[in-house]
């Protein structure tokens, strides 16, 4: 193991802070490994409940319990400024560009439970329609006030649809982008034998590769080849005939 990250460091350029590293090991690994590990490397073992640049670290099955800080990051927004006399307009415009986009950072990675989403609309539609003692009546059922303004919604974000849109985004760049690292890992890793397109989702993968793989049903609808040579077109397969938003 220090031999592959002294090689890291050479080929890279990067030299490696032992001192600000942690290291996390599989149930497997005995403690006698551990300890022994720890010493060598000059590390710190860190439990799997931590984060890595404000991301989650270990993905258990209880995914509510995880990614509940999301909803307590929204709800303590919202609550900072129920104690304002907002109007409808300022609390839509606070909603519409700080409390949606709060999120966003987790939602372009990971896949975040409906129930997350649920009640993160539920306290934001609550905020929009209630009065300072945080009673009001919901005029408008949260779907519509999700439609697209020129269609005569408020443009706000539905954020299931949204969390998709950000992770086919993921999906988009591991088509195009080839040789980035991270292309290169998730095709030797989920599909080293075709596209990402065509991947499968397989076994003991990983919660990322879960919501890149639930987001490709996204790009196979959306997406259309374009016809070069013609040698990998798989003319009864793939999409390649326009359609009639390219002919406009």
């Amino acid at each position: 193991m220090a031999s592959i990250l002294q090689k890291y460091e050479r080929l890279s350029g990067q030299k490696i802070n032992f001192g600000k590293s942690d290291i996390v090991f599989s149930p497997n690994t005995c403690e006698l490994e551990r300890r022994g590990i720890c010493v060598m490397l000059e590390v710190k073992l860190k439990d799997k409940s931590g984060k890595y640049l404000g991301m989650p670290m270990y993905i258990g099955r209880n995914k509510r319990e995880i990614f509940g800080f999301i909803s307590d990051k929204i709800k303590s927004k919202l609550q900072s400024w129920s104690n304002n006399e907002l109007s409808k307009g300022g609390k839509l415009k606070l909603v519409g560009t700080s409390t949606q986009t709060t999120p966003n950072f987790w939602m372009s990675l990971f896949l975040i439970p409906d129930s997350i989403c649920d009640e993160v609309e539920r306290k934001m539609n609550a905020f929009l329609w209630g009065n300072a003692a945080g009673r009001g009546v919901k005029w408008i059922i949260w779907k519509k006030m999700c439609v697209p303004k020129g269609f005569g919604g408020l443009g706000l974000k539905e954020l299931k649809r949204f969390n998709m849109a950000m992770l086919a985004r993921q999906s988009w760049r591991l088509r195009t982008e080839v040789n980035t690292l991270v292309s290169a890992i998730m095709n030797a890793r989920y599909y080293p034998q075709t596209e990402v397109i065509d991947a499968e989702l397989g076994n003991n993968h990983s919660y990322v590769w879960r919501g890149i793989f639930a987001s490709l049903e996204i790009l196979k609808i959306g997406a259309h080849r374009r016809i070069g040579n013609g040698e990998s077109t798989l003319v009864w397969r793939d999409q390649w005939l326009p359609d009639i938003s390219s002919l406009i």
